[in-house]
């Protein structure tokens, strides 16, 4: 949307057909409703933006277990856009219902835009828009490590915390719950494969003590 170059739906039902032949998921960029209603009916496995989907949409998404990738811009980040490029864009809250009709929603950010800041920084600002949207933030921080695992069949190898799966893992100062925006920024510790990169709060050491503790 809105350029005409979707695929008809022999060709997307021939491409799942393949993929799922060889044990690979399919996913589809979508914006449109008919374009996602035609991959959703076609058996994709996901759909990547969704900005514009109908309830009916929504759920036979959930029938078919199809996962939703939103990739909406934080109120902020909108703000910072119409400065830079005057940018116009009717955003329309899809994901609450969403989250309502029962379908799985995974997190990504897709940024491509120049904010005039590091993209990392600019991704990360997905995760505000979908508090924005009325997602709580457990359930944001579930999309973004187990779901999102699931979702790209490494369940129990990404987004748990157990032997056998990547240490790859985070702590943040503050409270997630009440003010999510601020605490999920400030992060003051990084462990990645297991090795710490960051442990401002000897966060590492007071995990050493409380299992020896135990």
């Amino acid at each position: 949307t809105p350029n005409n170059t979707s695929l008809t739906m022999e060709e997307m039902k021939a491409i799942v057909k393949m993929a799922h032949r060889y044990d690979k998921k399919v996913t589809a960029h979508a914006t449109s409703n008919l374009a996602v209603w035609e991959a959703v009916t076609a058996g994709v496995d996901g759909i990547e933006h969704g900005y514009e989907i109908s309830d009916t949409t929504l759920a036979l998404m959930a029938e078919k277990g199809v996962g939703l990738v939103p990739t909406d811009i934080s109120i902020p980040l909108f703000h910072k856009l119409y400065d830079i490029i005057d940018f116009k864009w009717n955003r329309e809250l899809n994901l609450k219902r969403a989250i309502e009709a029962g379908v799985t929603i995974v997190t990504g950010s897709d940024n491509y835009l120049d904010f005039e800041m590091p993209q990392g920084a600019a991704a990360k600002n997905i995760l505000i828009a979908y508090e924005e949207e009325g997602m709580m933030p457990f359930d944001i921080l579930r999309s973004s490590t187990h779901l999102s695992a699931q979702f790209l069949d490494k369940e129990g190898e990404l987004g748990v915390i157990k032997e056998g799966a990547l240490a790859d893992i985070i702590a943040v100062k503050g409270d997630i719950e009440k003010d999510f925006s601020t605490a999920i920024f400030d992060i003051v510790f990084v462990m990645k494969d297991g090795e710490i990169y960051v442990d401002t709060e000897k966060v590492f050491e007071e995990i050493i003590v409380d299992q020896q503790t135990m």
